[in-house]
């Protein structure tokens, strides 16, 4: 069609002008073919927000839609072809992202302002890297950090936002800096963050050198995190966990009928069925980003992949030796681009007490073998602080009894080069010895710490729980602290964590308690 269009009306006349308009492109032998989309970019939009025209098929033609395609050339192709159902919805993506806020946020239009937020917040981690993410006004970026929806891997990818928009500068010079940023920073979920990080940013973050809000910020932050009484004193940050924490059971449902998966709210009140399972008895369990792995159990070489966001499993490489009662811990070592996901499986039982440990990475789906453990040892623990690349076995059983000690080892980013050459002697070290020897205990990180509870002794179970503190320069072999014990006896069970408590969860006591 060949159309010349006439001299734009004058404002009264823009309603009018639509319908005509129309006329010379929809007739009842045609499609709705809307070549005529340049000729709108002029009409203000805000006159047009509840005109609509009946169409072909019982369809209805929303004006503010098509001015909204008429300005952004990348939404043409949803109403430039006929008006069928897979083309009658604009799809937002990361390409259209930055004129459609243009467009939203000129207009106030507060419902398509919503939806190019919300595709922030679920592409947080490419978004903050774009142009418009550093021109968005201070307060869309703070309603951005307040989400607990935020789709981040840690709290550290949240302070480079808000270091990346607030830049480079002193307070004298960059408003952001002075007006923007402390405010900002209350809403990073410090809880999430490690000691380390925290101290490297007061160290040596220009943000912290140059801008006295900040510095005072991160003081208060630590002082709330040391205080022993935390009641007493006002929480200077967000303490939302985001995302949002769940936890996920593992094991027989309540009639003993079948093995499934549940899903709890971090209060354990709330319970949904997720999937079933096939149950490997004395599996391990790792959480790397949305998916949890179970890996061996029953002395197979099984592994397994729940794909959380999914609700379903699928197999990966299986182990290369096949164990049960063994640890497994995931670790995050330098890797070209980032970190990577590593889990590291420790000992265990096959016929034998075992001393050999093996590696998984994540991202290539392989396993690599680890040099032995100093001792063989089964019914083991072990655990990895976030931040930190050294991973610690603690305690388990082997033909001599329970065993109170305890190995370290560190795995860096060059850990598949030095494999090949290092051994035992190499690769583990001792670290303090538990207070209790024990075996079928548990072990969790909780605010830079790692706790061990439960287990038995060789004559009973316990209900004692000690807590480690790594090796540092004051203490190079790390020191225990005796804590309450629990309120029963637990073997076989696990530790689950949220930002202000520790659960533990099933073993012989069937049962749940708040530590």
């Amino acid at each position: 069609l060949q159309y010349s269009p006439p001299p734009p009306p004058p404002p009264h006349q823009h309603i009018l002008f639509l319908p005509i308009l129309l006329q010379h492109f929809i007739t009842p032998s045609q499609p709705i073919i809307f070549h005529f989309l340049f000729i709108l970019s002029y009409l203000p939009l805000v006159l047009f927000s509840s005109f609509f025209l009946d169409v072909m098929d019982g369809g209805r033609l929303h004006a503010h839609r098509i001015l909204l395609a008429a300005r952004i050339p990348s939404l043409r192709a949803a109403l430039s072809r006929s008006l069928r159902k897979g083309n009658t919805v604009l799809s937002l993506t990361a390409e259209n992202l930055a004129p459609t806020w243009a467009f939203a946020s000129s207009l106030k239009i507060e419902s398509l302002m919503e939806t190019c937020i919300h595709l922030m917040q679920t592409q947080f981690k490419s978004f903050v890297c774009t142009d418009l993410f550093v021109n968005l006004p201070a307060d869309t970026v703070l309603s951005l950090l307040r989400s607990d929806d935020l789709t981040v891997d840690s709290e550290e990818e949240v302070f480079a936002a808000i270091s990346n928009w607030a830049g480079p500068g002193t307070e004298d010079v960059n408003e952001r800096l002075k007006v923007h940023a402390p405010m900002m920073l209350r809403e990073v979920r410090w809880l999430q963050t490690t000691a380390e990080f925290r101290n490297r940013l007061m160290e040596s973050h220009p943000m912290f050198q140059n801008n006295f809000g900040c510095s005072r910020l991160m003081n208060l932050v630590v002082q709330w995190m040391n205080c022993a009484d935390k009641d007493k004193l006002s929480c200077p940050f967000n303490r939302n966990r985001r995302p949002p924490q769940t936890f996920l059971i593992f094991g027989a449902d309540k009639n003993q009928k079948g093995w499934l998966v549940l899903s709890f709210d971090s209060d354990l009140q709330r319970e949904e069925r997720v999937a079933d399972m096939i149950w490997h008895h004395n599996a391990t369990y790792s959480v790397v980003g949305g998916s949890i792995f179970e890996i061996g159990g029953d002395y197979s070489t099984t592994v397994e992949e729940f794909l959380t966001k999914e609700r379903r499993w699928r197999q990966r490489a299986p182990l290369t030796v096949g164990r049960s009662m063994h640890a497994a811990a995931v670790m995050k070592v330098e890797a070209e681009g980032g970190e990577k996901a590593l889990i590291g499986v420790f000992g265990g039982r096959k016929r034998t007490y075992l001393s050999s440990c093996e590696v998984y990475d994540v991202s290539q789906d392989r396993w690599s073998k680890l040099p032995d453990l100093r001792t063989k040892r089964c019914g083991t623990a072990a655990a990895s602080l976030p931040g930190d690349s050294r991973v610690f076995v603690f305690g388990g059983c082997n033909d001599s009894g329970r065993l109170a000690s305890v190995d370290v080892c560190r795995l860096r980013g060059d850990w598949q080069e030095k494999m090949t050459s290092a051994g035992t002697a190499d690769f583990w070290w001792p670290a303090a010895r538990m207070r209790t020897a024990r075996s079928g205990h548990a072990a969790t990180p909780f605010r830079g710490k790692i706790l061990i509870a439960g287990g038995n002794d060789g004559q009973k179970d316990l209900n004692t729980v000690e807590m480690f503190s790594p090796p540092d320069v004051t203490c190079p072999r790390g020191q225990w602290t005796k804590l309450a014990p629990m309120k029963e006896t637990r073997r076989d069970f696990c530790l689950l964590t949220s930002p202000d408590a520790v659960f533990a969860l099933g073993g012989n006591a069937h049962s749940c308690a708040l530590l």
